[in-house]
Protein backbone atom coordinates (compact mmCIF):
# COMPACT_ATOMS: atom_id res chain seq x y z
CA UNK A 1 0.00 0.00 0.00
CA UNK A 2 1.50 3.53 -0.84
CA UNK A 3 1.46 5.93 2.09
CA UNK A 4 -0.90 8.88 1.48
CA UNK A 5 1.91 11.25 1.92
CA UNK A 6 3.35 10.03 -0.87
CA UNK A 7 -0.29 10.39 -3.14
CA UNK A 8 -1.12 13.57 -2.73
CA UNK A 9 2.52 15.59 -3.12
CA UNK A 10 1.74 13.28 -6.57
CA UNK A 11 -1.14 14.58 -6.94
CA UNK A 12 -0.38 17.86 -6.80
CA UNK A 13 2.53 17.81 -9.23
CA UNK A 14 0.81 15.72 -11.75
CA UNK A 15 -2.25 18.63 -12.07
CA UNK A 16 0.40 21.17 -11.94
CA UNK A 17 2.28 19.47 -14.90
CA UNK A 18 -0.94 18.85 -16.90
CA UNK A 19 -1.78 22.80 -16.36
CA UNK A 20 1.89 23.93 -17.02
CA UNK A 21 2.19 21.79 -20.13
CA UNK A 22 -1.70 22.22 -22.09
CA UNK A 23 -0.86 24.76 -24.62
CA UNK A 24 -3.01 27.81 -24.53
CA UNK A 25 -5.39 28.82 -27.74
CA UNK A 26 -3.19 29.97 -30.54
CA UNK A 27 -6.07 32.27 -31.23
CA UNK A 28 -5.29 34.37 -28.47
CA UNK A 29 -2.50 35.67 -30.11
CA UNK A 30 -4.72 37.11 -33.39
CA UNK A 31 -5.15 39.96 -32.65
CA UNK A 32 -0.91 41.11 -31.90
CA UNK A 33 -0.13 39.14 -34.69
CA UNK A 34 -2.74 40.37 -36.91
CA UNK A 35 -1.11 43.87 -36.90
CA UNK A 36 0.87 45.50 -39.60
CA UNK A 37 0.51 45.33 -43.14
CA UNK A 38 -0.90 42.15 -45.54
CA UNK A 39 -0.27 42.06 -49.13
CA UNK A 40 -2.30 39.21 -51.36
CA UNK A 41 -0.11 36.24 -52.38
CA UNK A 42 -2.55 34.27 -53.69
CA UNK A 43 -6.79 34.68 -54.39
CA UNK A 44 -9.19 31.91 -54.67
CA UNK A 45 -12.59 32.62 -56.32
CA UNK A 46 -14.60 29.81 -55.95
CA UNK A 47 -11.96 27.16 -55.10
CA UNK A 48 -10.41 28.24 -58.72
CA UNK A 49 -6.87 30.39 -58.57
CA UNK A 50 -7.65 34.00 -59.39
CA UNK A 51 -5.39 37.21 -60.63
CA UNK A 52 -8.16 39.22 -60.30
CA UNK A 53 -7.30 40.74 -57.39
CA UNK A 54 -3.41 41.16 -57.46
CA UNK A 55 -1.99 44.35 -55.31
CA UNK A 56 -4.77 44.18 -52.79
CA UNK A 57 -3.37 44.55 -49.58
CA UNK A 58 -4.82 44.79 -45.69
CA UNK A 59 -3.41 46.93 -42.78
CA UNK A 60 -4.35 46.34 -39.35
CA UNK A 61 -3.67 49.56 -37.36
CA UNK A 62 -4.06 50.66 -33.91
CA UNK A 63 -7.35 50.89 -32.09
CA UNK A 64 -9.01 48.27 -34.10
CA UNK A 65 -9.03 50.10 -37.20
CA UNK A 66 -8.45 48.69 -40.87
CA UNK A 67 -7.49 50.24 -44.55
CA UNK A 68 -8.06 47.34 -47.27
CA UNK A 69 -8.14 47.97 -50.93
CA UNK A 70 -10.19 44.65 -51.35
CA UNK A 71 -12.78 45.49 -53.95
CA UNK A 72 -15.65 45.47 -51.53
CA UNK A 73 -17.51 48.69 -53.02
CA UNK A 74 -16.99 51.02 -55.73
CA UNK A 75 -14.17 53.42 -54.34
CA UNK A 76 -12.06 54.81 -56.41
CA UNK A 77 -8.57 52.43 -56.98
CA UNK A 78 -6.35 54.44 -55.37
CA UNK A 79 -8.63 54.62 -52.32
CA UNK A 80 -8.64 52.09 -49.29
CA UNK A 81 -11.74 51.36 -47.52
CA UNK A 82 -11.60 52.91 -43.91
CA UNK A 83 -12.99 50.60 -41.54
CA UNK A 84 -12.93 48.72 -37.47
CA UNK A 85 -12.77 45.59 -37.11
CA UNK A 86 -13.03 42.99 -34.34
CA UNK A 87 -11.47 39.64 -33.66
CA UNK A 88 -13.56 37.14 -31.69
CA UNK A 89 -12.15 33.08 -31.62
CA UNK A 90 -11.55 32.68 -35.21
CA UNK A 91 -13.41 35.34 -36.87
CA UNK A 92 -12.68 38.58 -38.06
CA UNK A 93 -15.76 41.31 -38.48
CA UNK A 94 -14.87 44.28 -40.67
CA UNK A 95 -17.85 47.29 -39.94
CA UNK A 96 -17.62 50.14 -42.06
CA UNK A 97 -20.57 52.99 -42.32
CA UNK A 98 -20.17 52.81 -46.12
CA UNK A 99 -21.26 49.45 -46.28
CA UNK A 100 -22.78 46.38 -44.79
CA UNK A 101 -20.26 44.26 -42.21
CA UNK A 102 -17.66 41.31 -43.69
CA UNK A 103 -17.04 39.06 -41.94
CA UNK A 104 -13.74 36.93 -42.83
CA UNK A 105 -12.77 33.10 -41.52
CA UNK A 106 -9.27 32.91 -40.25
CA UNK A 107 -7.75 29.77 -40.85
CA UNK A 108 -4.39 30.32 -40.30
CA UNK A 109 -2.22 33.39 -38.69
CA UNK A 110 1.37 33.39 -37.69
CA UNK A 111 4.04 36.08 -37.91
CA UNK A 112 3.96 35.68 -41.85
CA UNK A 113 0.84 34.09 -42.77
CA UNK A 114 -2.45 35.34 -42.98
CA UNK A 115 -5.59 33.34 -44.33
CA UNK A 116 -8.90 34.65 -44.68
CA UNK A 117 -12.22 33.32 -46.17
CA UNK A 118 -15.24 35.05 -46.82
CA UNK A 119 -18.57 35.24 -49.31
CA UNK A 120 -18.72 38.16 -51.49
CA UNK A 121 -21.27 38.68 -53.53
CA UNK A 122 -22.63 35.61 -53.35
CA UNK A 123 -19.24 33.55 -54.11
CA UNK A 124 -16.86 32.24 -51.65
CA UNK A 125 -12.81 33.39 -51.57
CA UNK A 126 -9.86 32.64 -50.06
CA UNK A 127 -6.82 35.35 -49.95
CA UNK A 128 -3.62 33.93 -48.79
CA UNK A 129 -1.65 37.00 -47.68
CA UNK A 130 2.12 37.56 -46.73
CA UNK A 131 3.33 40.13 -43.78
CA UNK A 132 5.37 43.29 -45.24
Amino acid sequence: MVPKAFIVPSLLLLISSCSISGDKDPRARYPELISGEWVLAAAYRDSVPTQLLDGTFFRFLDGNRMETNLPLEALPDSTPLVASFLIRSDSLLMTSKFRDDQIFVISRLDSQELRLSTVIRGIPFQFDLKHQ
